[in-house]
């Protein structure tokens, strides 16, 4: 904890208690410190990235909060068409002179939001992507941090201490990892399958990559109250969750074309037989290719829902 109360000083002495706006573009961020030479490897996140579409609960400012250790880049792909979303950021951004702000309208897909966080800095060695609606527990990204980079793991997951299902709602990533597993199929729209069609792929990889489950790094998922709390997206509209719905069922088709899934059964995908995408041996396990009409058919199902 010694690291984070110093880098917490350190950034107080530097900026002050109100820097200036965040950024919206890499070229206008302030000069970068060395953060390896002033911390040391294990002492900061080269990245921590997260997206958010609709925040009625101010669950984003909660996370910024939450953070306890040191960050080199702070990355928000945000919704600027709503307001409770649009006036965290003005907070968010007077207080963070690290943060790279990625305005986006609706509809905004997952997987987007998680490669553009990815694409932000890819010089750096490892990226940490959450979600909006979580909170992390004190200490814990430093124990994440810890074990992560000094036990070289290509990918890892926290734990959520009050929800039944942790997974990608944390994630490490090593950049090694991405640059033979490829970005996230934008294919997958808006949300929902985008993390299993990445977890079939890290299954063909020579070897395979499995996440390691870091059990004592822990946050806090939704409302902490709510052990059945699934996601953000169990509290929007009726209608939005109607074409999500959808959206669903589509991407869960498209999975199972993709790698040679049981056809309309979702959720069994380790019965996938593909070794390739599309069964095509000259694709490598990384390949996908945004299709522009299917993603224009399902912004218009998301419109119209």
């Amino acid at each position: 904890m010694k690291t984070a109360l110093a880098w917490m000083l350190s950034m107080w002495l530097l900026y002050g208690c109100a820097g200036e706006a965040g950024s919206s573009s890499t070229e206008d961020l302030e000069p970068e410190q060395d953060f390896e030479e002033q911390y040391g490897e294990l002492g900061y996140v080269p990245v921590l990235g997260a997206p958010v579409v609709h925040d009625p609960h101010f669950f984003l400012t909660r996370l910024i909060y939450s953070i306890d250790f040191p960050i080199k880049h702070l990355v928000i792909y945000y919704n600027d068409a709503d307001p409770a979303i649009k006036m965290q950021m003005k907070h968010i951004a007077a207080n963070n002179r690290n943060l790279l702000a990625i305005p986006a309208q609706p509809p905004m897909g997952v997987a987007d939001g998680w490669n553009t966080i990815l694409r932000a800095f890819p010089a750096e060695k490892w990226f940490f992507i959450c979600a909006y609606d979580i909170q992390f527990l004190p200490g814990a990204l430093e124990i994440m941090v810890q074990r992560f980079v000094s036990e070289a793991m290509a990918f890892a997951f926290m734990w959520a201490e009050n929800a039944h299902a942790s997974g990608y709602n944390t994630m490490a990533l090593a950049s090694s990892l991405i640059d033979v597993a490829g970005y996230f199929d934008t294919n997958i729209f808006p949300a929902f399958h985008e993390d299993t069609e990445w977890s079939i792929r890290l299954k063909r990889l020579d070897p395979p990559c499995e996440p390691t489950v870091l059990r004592e790094a822990k946050y806090i998922h939704g409302f902490r109250s709510d052990t059945e709390y699934i996601s953000g997206v169990s509290r929007i509209g009726n209608e939005a969750k109607k074409a999500i719905s959808h959206a669903s069922q589509r991407n869960c088709a498209y999975v199972a074309e993709k790698w040679g899934c049981p056809v309309g059964v979702c959720y069994m995908w380790e019965n996938c037989t593909y070794s390739h995408p599309f069964n095509n041996s000259a694709h490598p396990v990384s390949y996908w290719h945004l299709d522009t009409a299917r993603r224009a058919e399902l912004v218009n199902l998301y419109h119209t829902a």
